[in-house]
């Protein structure tokens, strides 16, 4: 029973860390990093705050779209957390969990794009690794299967023509998806001419 206890505590605190690190992405010395429950609070005692001009007392579960990681940057600050994303012909609209049932949006139109780079990455399933090992030792810790996932980078202009950047985590299937999407809503419409009737 003990064991079991103990196994169960270690698989759930790597879990977490595992969490933890899908979260983060490279960070510089003199980025602040701001992440729900510091932006809730930020937001409720300041709402003037230039970081919470779109913030909302809606909880993320009540917003649409697929979800996944976001971690945006602008002027050397960094707000991380849970994400819903959806697409449609105004543009990419993000809701970002902002804790305690509330949340922040961001909308980027196609004329805000710059540019974007999708990229596969894979990382440890922490979890199922630890019970695989305690399963089947060191055989089955070595044959866990990775997760899949992409991580796509999103440079785009925000308020005052300032570069920000945009990454999204998110499973591999929803990633492909949502790199098509963006590609068709970054390349430029070919406006075909009318053909004149015929007399």
């Amino acid at each position: 029973m003990a064991k079991r206890w103990l196994r169960k505590g270690v698989i759930s605190t790597i879990s977490a860390i595992a969490l933890l690190a899908i979260e983060m992405v490279s960070v510089s010395a003199t980025t602040t990093v701001i992440k729900g429950q510091t932006l809730h609070e930020l937001c409720t005692t300041f709402p003037l705050n230039s970081q919470c001009q779109d913030f909302e007392a809606i909880p993320l579960s009540k917003r649409g779209g697929t979800t996944a990681n976001c971690s945006f940057n602008s002027n050397n600050v960094e707000i991380q957390g849970e994400c819903k994303i959806q697409v449609d012909q105004e543009g990419l609209l993000i809701h970002q969990e902002a804790g305690e049932g509330s949340s922040r949006w961001v909308r980027i139109t196609p004329q805000k794009f710059n540019s974007f780079v999708y990229e596969d990455i894979e990382i440890d399933n922490v979890e199922k690794t630890l019970i695989n090992y305690f399963l089947f030792g060191i055989a089955g810790a070595a044959s866990t299967p990775k997760i899949k996932l992409a991580k796509i980078e999103i440079n785009y202009n925000s308020q005052h023509r300032n570069t920000s950047t945009l990454v999204v985590i998110i499973g591999r299937d929803k990633g492909s998806e949502l790199r098509s999407q963006l590609e068709k809503l970054t390349t430029p419409q070919v406006n075909t001419p009318a053909i004149p009737p015929q007399p």
